[in-house]
């Protein structure tokens, strides 16, 4: 069944409204600032900087040389390049990185019309599926938040990699099949909910047939899954090399606790997908400790009964199950993960099931204006409720947008919307001490441990913030605290050891840095400052030793270069302090240190004899 010709119209009059309402939605976000983990993951994520591409491939997502992947579990270099590129070519502003969100969005809003209209072989009902994914408040977590952008990346190349099978099926392409197959290995490398994308194929009607029509198998769809197969091991391959066999945890543990999860986060997610307003960064009216007692057999009882509504729908119609099958199947790898911050469920996982949302939207519309409207143009009828409801969509994405402002604005509705939620008023007081707002800060945190008083990165940061404050014994035992809590974290060792040399406890701090370097033979950071440390004491051979092991394992030593330039100078080495000093100006040309050191050592004779001087 083809398009009516008069859609062909309407396609391109709407398209400018559909794209220009997205525009209008989200224009004010291009002026937001960085938020939440766009600090670790772009602010202060060194390997963003480094002159390399390929190293982004052979790092887990959140190993940005600063901090390991707590997790293990997350492979995600082409967000990471996306990162590194809008940092190169447009600075360090976050206006360029919003824009990019915004430029995916409006990409992958494009490509869910063309599969609305491929799906329900009418472009006017398409632009209903359109705009609901494109301006479903939901949404705005993934597009407002810089860090959201591993969604709009899945999205973009899996859903151009529907495309692209599609057009293979319909038109027995080879290259067509290629071109989806080279997104859907981009998609996976973006977020690891892409390895859906090929069951979503399933669900779409075959070439020729109405999507009410039996049948999701084809000749044509068993190459392109085998091809997508392919693709899927080289994914593996190359995430194995990164990540290597070992991987945390991060799902519920126990098959009963999974199976009450699974009903009711499944029905937390409809209810968020049915909401317009009220949306926040974090909830707590459902975390993994809470599944016991009542809750837990009502989850169960959920699940039973979304299995039957499943069931009940798949034997009277198939449409429905098509789309509703599309909106599950992207949740399905998240519904029982433990919640990373404290809730079960997030609105940004919610991004790649607005397809089936979409979808669900038209048929529901559909079924009305069978049942109510009048018999008047099918195309006008959709053309109102488009515009009726992207009016409603459009007006409840501007207000869910504000929050994602700052870390403040954001945190604050996050403690609003779940006050009993640690990591929230943690990452509030994080937001606090960023500002140098230090009483503001301390109250939040002392909240947090207050809440779970096992919570040690919150210790950790109370610990910080006091020290800020000068409060030296009372930083002192928190930092004991956290800690003694978790005594393999390496970062509570190191800053531990930062506050005592700063008070000019030498032989404490040492002890302190060595234990950092227990835990953490690579970090570098905390190997220069014990270099540093014995460099202070005059204990220059021990100080040397460790600035050449930064060297060899840094891209950029220039501080570890300066320094051992110092030592060299001190023991008479002038050759091989000057050196040094070249090399750190190589590195850095604006690194003052260096060009002064090498300023004050002795001109080299032009004999070639030997200077006096021993320099700085």
């Amino acid at each position: 069944m083809n398009p009516d010709p008069a859609d062909q119209k309407i396609t391109r009059v709407h398209l400018a409204w559909l794209l220009g309402a997205v525009i209008a939605a989200y224009a004010w976000s291009l002026g937001f600032d960085f938020a939440w983990d766009d600090r670790s993951l772009i602010v202060n994520n060194p390997l963003l900087r480094r002159p390399g591409l390929l190293e982004m491939f052979t790092r887990t997502f959140w190993d940005t040389g600063r901090m390991r992947d707590a997790f293990n579990v997350f492979y995600r270099p082409i967000v990471t390049l996306s990162y590194g590129l809008n940092l190169r070519w447009f600075g360090a502003g976050p206006f360029s990185f919003h824009l990019l969100n915004l430029l995916l969005h409006l990409a992958n809003t494009v490509l869910v019309l063309w599969l609305a209209r491929r799906f329900f072989r009418n472009a006017a009902w398409a632009f209903v599926a359109a705009v609901v994914f494109a301006l479903h408040p939901v949404h705005v977590e993934n597009v407002a938040w810089i860090s959201g952008r591993t969604d709009l990346l899945a999205g973009c190349f899996g859903l151009a990699s529907l495309m692209g099978w599609l057009h293979a099926e319909e038109r027995s392409s080879r290259p067509w099949m290629l071109f989806g197959t080279a997104c859907y290995f981009l998609a996976l490398l973006s977020k690891e909910v892409s390895v859906i994308f090929p069951l979503a194929l399933l669900l779409f009607p075959l070439p020729g047939r109405d999507r009410d029509a039996p049948g999701f198998w084809s000749l044509a769809r068993m190459q392109i899954c085998l091809t997508a197969g392919a693709a899927l091991v080289m994914y593996g391959l190359l995430r194995f090399q990164a990540l290597g066999s070992r991987i945390h945890g991060i799902f519920i543990p126990g098959w009963a606790d999974n199976l009450s999860a699974l009903g009711l986060v499944l029905a937390s997610y409809l209810r968020l997908s049915l909401r317009v307003f009220g949306f926040a960064p974090q909830y707590d009216d459902l975390r993994a400790d809470m599944l016991h007692g009542p809750l837990f057999w009502a989850g169960l009882v959920l699940l039973l009964l979304e299995a039957a509504g499943l069931v009940w729908i798949g034997r009277r119609r198939r449409a429905w199950t098509r789309v509703i099958w599309l909106w599950l199947i992207f949740l399905l790898p998240v519904l029982t993960l433990q919640g990373f911050g404290g809730t079960l469920y997030a609105d940004r996982y919610l991004y790649l099931p607005g397809l089936g949302l979409g979808f669900a939207a038209v048929l529901l519309a559909q079924a009305l204006y069978r049942r109510w409207l009048s018999r008047r143009e099918e195309t006008l009828a959709a053309g109102r409720i488009t515009g009726g409801l992207g009016a409603i969509l459009l007006a409840a994405t501007v207000a869910a947008s504000a929050i994602w402002r700052d870390d403040v604005t954001l945190f604050t509705r996050a403690v609003r919307a779940a006050p009993h939620a640690a990591t929230a008023w943690n990452n509030l007081g994080l937001s606090w001490s960023t500002r140098n707002y230090l009483t503001e800060a301390e109250g939040c945190f002392r909240q947090a441990v207050k809440l779970k008083p096992d919570y040690s990165h919150a210790r950790h940061n109370l610990a910080v913030v006091l020290r800020k404050q000068q409060r030296f014994p009372d930083a002192r035992a928190e930092f004991d605290t956290a800690i003694r809590q978790e005594p393999s974290n390496a970062l509570y060792t190191f800053t531990l050891a930062e506050m005592l040399a700063a008070q000019g406890q030498a032989r404490e701090a040492e002890t302190w840095y060595r234990k950092t370097l227990e835990l953490k033979d690579h970090y570098l950071e905390a190997r220069h400052n014990l270099g540093e440390l014995l460099m202070s004491q005059d204990r220059l051979d021990e100080a040397r030793e460790e600035f050449i092991r930064v060297i060899a394992a840094h891209p950029r030593p220039v501080m570890s270069l300066n320094s051992l330039g110092i030592i060299e100078a001190r023991s008479g080495r002038l050759d091989a302090a000057r050196s040094c000093f070249e090399k750190a100006l190589r590195l850095d040309p604006q690194f003052e240190p260096a060009r002064q050191n090498l300023q004050r050592l002795p001109p080299v004779p032009a004999g070639g004899g030997k200077p006096g001087s021993k320099g700085p």
